[in-house]
């Protein structure tokens, strides 16, 4: 879906509220916005001293996968699940989660 500088700024500031000094924001496989209302914003921040990463979702999780030495793919799906829980994604994007995973690794059971 669409998202627009001000869906950035409110993540941006809620991570900044807890101390943090960057944040990934991560787009869908359907993600658009403008390019360059987002730029302004990700400089207007950084200016600030706080970074922010626009990226996509299948580059952004396949960096993270290549960071792992010795990757557990059922604990690591449990993580991404339970974080999606924990922060409160949406229902339909903590299922495509279990259901892309399930396709790909077999079911893997979250608390």
């Amino acid at each position: 879906k669409a998202f627009s500088e001000q869906d950035v700024r409110h993540a941006a500031d809620k991570v900044i509220s807890v101390g943090k000094p960057q944040m990934n924001f991560v787009m869908g496989r359907h993600g658009s916005y403008d390019e360059d209302e987002i730029k302004e914003c990700v400089t207007e921040y950084l200016q600030k001293g706080f970074i922010i990463n626009v990226t996509p979702v299948n580059p952004f999780v396949l960096t993270l996968l290549l960071l792992i030495e010795d990757i557990d793919i059922d604990r690591y799906v449990r993580y991404i699940l339970q974080t999606a829980i924990d922060t409160k994604f949406k229902e339909e994007t903590i299922s495509f989660i279990r259901n892309t995973a399930d396709e790909q690794f077999g079911e893997i059971l979250v608390d």
